[in-house]
């Protein structure tokens, strides 16, 4: 059986979670919905079965989902399995925990919460799900196609994958309406001490996309044009990080792999080399480089805020605890969220 998409819900949402198998069944999707012949004879074999089967499960996050014993089942063992998870939420003003929360911390969910109020909101839910599925599993998924004017016998259907998954994500300001991306003013050339500079700008180009790689409690995001990692310093940060004098060559520029760097007095480890080098002046600097350490690590959270229907995220750097935001043109780092913390997925 082709690896498909497995819906796993509580009861009172059916009707719901139904038109959402229906909307991805229409768009050339593999759906498994217990009601739409999931399930045949052993309930519990066939749940199993739905789990081992499936590229991804999206959950449709409710507290009767989390009170649910079999949604846990049918959950964790996706989990156990290591079954890729796109959740979908919703409740309005509500939090998964317990053990729900923990299978899906650090996941992005989906934003349903409003999803009944209107058909066009509906479908821009189903389609955020969709380009978020496509996103992790699009490269797992294969459904089949019926060839078209085909005479005689009803032809036998052939697999195909579905349309190419993108590799990267783009990141759009929604205030601004900027994106945020390699400006190529540096090359990343793994001998080079430099480090890519970031700007916002009016078009993402090809060094707009960026490519999501999982960390240890963090997320990695790896430019696909250049290969630089996305990384963020705050100003104050900045200021008191500087390179011990062992760490400049003749031109007085910071050295690369053997610089080892001060902060108060104390030394830092090797690993994080180079991470305070080429600073500007003053403010925030967000920037490349070509491997990832402390200031590269990020959250991307959905925004509970928004009330869109679009794909709002925020976007944290675990390094600094502050949101990536953007004032007057530029990267700033916020201590607490305002509606320039505000970005939409594309």
């Amino acid at each position: 059986m082709p690896a498909h998409i497995m819906l796993s819900y509580q009861w009172d949402d059916q009707p719901l979670v139904k038109r959402i198998h229906d909307r991805l069944i229409e768009h050339g999707l593999p759906v498994w919905m217990d009601i739409e012949g999931g399930v045949t004879g052993n309930i519990n074999d066939a749940m199993a079965a739905g789990v081992e089967e499936a590229a991804v499960i999206c959950p449709i996050m409710t507290p009767a989902y989390q009170a649910s014993r079999n949604c846990k089942r049918e959950l964790s063992y996706a989990d156990s399995r290591e079954v890729l998870t796109v959740p979908v939420m919703l409740a309005q003003d509500w939090e998964a925990s317990e053990w729900l929360g923990l299978v899906t911390a650090g996941l992005l969910w989906v934003d349903f919460r409003n999803a009944e109020t209107d058909d066009e909101h509906f479908e821009s839910c189903v389609q955020s799900l969709q380009a978020e599925i496509m996103y992790n599993a699009g490269h797992l998924l294969v459904v089949p196609e019926v060839p078209e004017d085909v005479t005689g016998d009803e032809p036998e259907p052939r697999e195909r994958r579905p349309p190419k998954r993108k590799t990267g994500r783009r990141f759009l300001h929604a205030q601004s309406m900027l994106y945020i991306r390699e400006s190529g003013g540096e090359t990343m050339d793994p001998d080079s001490d430099l480090r890519g500079k970031v700007e916002l700008h009016e078009e993402p180009g090809e060094r707009g996309s960026w490519e999501e790689q999982k960390g240890i409690g963090c997320k990695y995001f790896r430019n696909v044009a250049t290969g630089g990692y996305l990384g963020y310093l705050h100003g104050e940060d900045d200021a008191s990080s500087q390179p011990s004098e062992d760490c400049l060559n003749t031109t007085g520029s910071p050295k690369r792999k053997e610089c080892v760097f001060t902060k108060t007095g104390s030394h830092q480890s090797e690993d994080h080399e180079y991470t305070t080098a080429l600073l500007e002046e003053s403010g925030d600097r967000v920037y490349t480089t070509d491997s990832p350490v402390e200031t590269e690590r990020w959250l991307l959270l959905a925004d509970q805020m928004d009330q869109s229907c679009k794909r709002a995220v925020i976007i944290k750097n675990k390094h600094t605890g502050r949101f990536l935001a953007a004032q007057g043109g530029r990267f700033v780092g916020l201590t607490s969220y305002t509606e320039d913390c505000k970005w939409f997925l594309e």
